[in-house]
């Protein structure tokens, strides 16, 4: 019941409250100035989004062929789950386990 309630409480507090003082506290800052290595990985984030828009629009364009596309993986899917093996450890597996340990050749009586 303890976690429950905990859980509760935090959900609430990180639904309502945290955007309220992030929008309180937090305030945009427009004079920082970015190194090349921000401004690189912003560039290149700036690339994946654009492409993921041209992929979305162009998946949007062709919804048929889409959900063919789908379930056409999802059938592969559960085929491959049936013919995969599903054993955790391989039957040849014969339950033992082998450690070899090597000392040096020296006596311990020449060592001290």
């Amino acid at each position: 019941m303890t976690i429950i309630v905990a859980v509760l409480i935090s959900g609430f507090v990180s639904l309502t409250l945290t955007p309220m003082m992030c929008s309180r506290i937090l305030k945009p800052r427009t004079d920082v100035k970015h190194g090349r290595l921000f401004l690189a990985s912003e560039r290149a984030f700036e690339a994946v989004r654009n492409a993921y828009g041209r992929s979305l629009n162009w998946a949007l364009q062709r919804q048929r062929f889409t959900m063919v596309v789908f379930l056409a993986i999802v059938v592969a899917t559960g085929w491959l789950y049936v013919k995969m093996p599903k054993g955790f450890l391989p039957s040849e597996d014969s339950g033992q386990l082998f450690c070899f340990i090597e000392a040096p050749r020296t006596s311990l009586s020449t060592r001290w």
